[in-house]
């Protein structure tokens, strides 16, 4: 039994690269036709649907009134995009990422903002319908923040974007193709984790975390060796602040969601501390190889704590 679980993990992981290629292709195409910078296309379209199987296995979560799952699963996550994500495309790149786009204009402030609202929210044991409403509430605000870089991004370009339905249609498909891959993939994770003997609050924050934010790490990835470094950060941090405001509060609007102890005394200090890594990194607008090794490092530390390994 556990050898078919990994043999699918395998599978699903090899679908799940590909249909990653696929969607960065075809995002990076609309963009150029949109007249919309690699930036924004990766905080907009790949960050949400790469972020799709995080919501999918949340809403799910609290529907099967095992609504622990959720804040590991986003903190989780989080932990994986910025220092695995990240990581592994800084190692990939094989040289300095350099970042056109300027995070600490507004992005990296909101993401701080988001891991804050999480950090009180959670702090007894449980998030509420009402603090579900300050979620959403800071995921409008997030996107009028995209609305208006969009806006000015358009003012700086001549003549008017246009619509290639081809390249649409890729991205659906892909994806639809990302989203039941991870599905799948997680499906696996939980199912080895399980015949493994590993409780479901450590689940949710490594073995479900990580399969669900396979298809940012692969976009990532993907785009930082095809030299689409702008795409590769703008997904990550895109990706992060929707896991909280996004993920979060359309899961909160199921049921109220129920933090287990373990989240709210390490793994929400670790996500803290990994968004704090990301802009310190960050600072000199790069990234280098080896800061990205360090990343991976710290990622393993926080397995090996979570799992009581050492």
């Amino acid at each position: 039994m556990l050898l078919t679980w990994i043999i699918i993990f395998l599978l699903m992981l090899g679908l799940l690269i590909k249909s990653a290629d696929w969607f960065t292709d075809s995002a990076e195409k609309l963009g150029e036709k949109l007249n919309v910078s690699q930036f924004l296309i990766g905080v907009v379209i790949v960050a949400i649907g790469t972020s799709l199987p995080e919501l999918a296995t949340s809403v799910a979560s609290v529907i099967d009134k095992q609504s622990e799952i959720v804040v590991g699963n986003v903190l989780g996550s989080n932990i994986v995009n910025i220092l695995l994500g990240l990581g592994i495309a800084a190692m990939i790149a094989k040289e300095a990422i350099y970042m056109k786009k300027n995070i600490f204009s507004g992005d990296y402030p909101i993401l701080i903002a988001a891991t804050a609202l999480v950090f009180f929210t959670i702090m007894d044991g449980k998030i509420t319908f009402l603090e579900t409403i300050l979620f959403l509430t800071g995921l409008l605000i997030y996107y009028q923040h995209i609305k208006h870089l969009h806006k000015a991004h358009r003012s700086e370009n001549e003549g008017k974007g246009v619509f290639d339905w081809g390249a649409i249609t890729k991205i659906i498909f892909s994806g639809v193709i990302l989203f039941l891959s991870a599905k799948f993939l997680v499906t696996a994770t939980v199912q080895i984790s399980e015949l493994l003997d590993i409780g479901t609050s450590i689940i949710a924050a490594s073995a479900i975390a990580l399969g669900t934010s396979l298809p940012e790490i692969m976009v990532a990835t993907v785009s930082a060796r095809k030299g689409r470094y702008d795409l590769a950060m703008g997904n990550i941090i895109g990706s992060s602040v929707f896991n909280i405001f996004g993920v979060i509060g359309i899961s909160g609007l199921f049921g109220a969601i129920l933090v287990p102890a373990g989240m709210i005394s390490f793994v929400m200090p670790f996500a803290v501390v990994a968004v704090i890594i990301y802009g310190v990194v960050l600072l000199d607008d790069k990234i280098i190889p080896s800061e990205g090794s360090i990343m991976v490092l710290l990622y393993v530390l926080f397995i090996v704590k979570l799992l009581g390994i050492v």
